[in-house]
Order: C-alpha cells, then structure tokens, then sequence
C-alpha cells in the first residue's frame, strides 16, 4: 500500500508535539488504479477489483519491534469492456491512528486502503497487479497441467502469501461474503472454478478431494462462516 503521502501527513502533524503522548490522525485519502487493457476477448478475461483495507499493529518495547499488518480484501468483480480493457477504478477513504510522537515517533495502530486488480483467464497464470502498480497491457503466461491452474484460482482469490520481516507478520485476509453482494459474488465464483478444476479429475485421485476442500471453504466464507 503506498503509505508516502500518508507519513507524510503524520509527520507534518507531529511538528510542534513534545514531550512523549499518543495522538489520533485522520487523513484523506485518494486511491486510484489505471484502466488496463488485457489483450484479449471481453469472455476469456475475469477481472476483479480488490479494495484493501489494512490494519497494522506495531509495538515497540526493549528494542524490539512486534506487531502483524493485515490487508482485509474485498473483491469486485469488474465487468471489460469488448477487447476485454477494464476502466480506471477510483476510491475516496480515510486513514486513521495512533501515533507516538517525542523521543521516539511511529505509529502504534493505524488504518488505511488501497484499490489493486487481479485478472483471471482460465488455462493462465492469474495476474496480480499490486497497489500503484501502473501497468496498462497485460502479459499472459499459460499455465500448463493442473497443479498450475489451481494455483491460478489460488492467486485470485488469496493474493499474496503470508510474508514476515523480523517480528512483524503481513497477510492477506479474505472478508466474508456477508461484507457485501460483490464479496459473495466473487467467493462463489471461486468455488465454482475449483470445482471445475476437481471435476477434471477422476474421483479416486486425491488431488479431486484437496480441490473439493478449497471450493468448500469459499462457500461456507461466502455464507459468513470463517474457518
């Protein structure tokens, strides 16, 4: 998420703090991704808007520095144009905290989002293209035999894996489809790719079974149910 302008904000609105207290902050925030054009027919591309909310928790205490940063996805299915291009997709938000501000200044909680596409052409890798990522023509790699077009529905729907840097944890976490009509929309059409995927297989493989479990999980997080 590009947070530059964001810190920014917090530093301008450290100057003048002493001493060492906590303060909220509120920013405005503009998110923006550029349209893209996908190189192919408007049927062969799913593309999908994710807006991203993330949370981070950091606390720094006998110098070391603990905390997780959690990106809450939320995904709209985004409907191209005939040539299969996407239009620019734009967003208005805040960005909300805390911030230790005197000898030491970070920030201890805060709240921000971004706006980032993902496209989905089944028998290809899925493309993710991340927040400020200005890419406008896409290049596809196909993804040959079945492991690499689960990973494909795999990318889509979960992004990024999980990533660690010291002792603060980045993941990605996949909102229920009660967040919104769209979430559930595109939840179910996940479980409908795995299933499409694990129906290519003959029922005594037991790659049909782990591709079935995936699709399940996606129904049960679209009906609300985590876990």
């Amino acid at each position: 998420m590009p947070l530059n302008l964001r810190c920014f904000f917090a530093a301008c609105f450290s100057l003048g703090c002493l001493g060492c207290m906590q303060v909220p902050y509120c920013i405005p925030e503009f998110n923006y991704a550029p349209g893209v054009a996908a190189k192919c027919k408007k049927g062969e591309v799913y593309a999908f808007r994710v807006d991203l909310t993330q949370t981070a928790e950091v606390n720094i205490g006998a110098g070391k520095v603990t905390g997780e940063v959690v990106d809450h996805v939320v995904l709209t299915h985004l409907h191209p144009s005939t040539d299969g291009s996407t239009s620019a997709q734009l967003g208005l938000s805040l960005a909300t905290g805390w911030r230790y501000v005197g000898v030491v200044n970070y920030t201890s909680s805060s709240t921000g989002h971004a706006i980032a596409l993902r496209f989905y052409r089944p028998g290809y890798d899925t493309i993710v293209l991340k927040p400020g990522e200005k890419v406008t023509e896409l290049n596809w790699t196909a993804a040959p035999g079945m492991s690499a077009q689960v990973k494909a529905v795999d990318d889509l729907m979960n992004g990024p894996p999980t990533q660690k840097s010291g002792a603060v944890t980045a993941r990605q976490a996949l909102e229920p489809g009660t967040r919104s009509p769209a979430q559930k929309e595109a939840l179910l059409f996940g479980a409908g790719e795995y299933t499409r995927l694990a129906n290519e297989l003959s029922p005594a493989d037991p790659g049909r079974t782990q591709i079935l479990d995936k699709a399940n999980r996606l129904r049960s997080l679209a009906d609300g149910k985590k876990g």
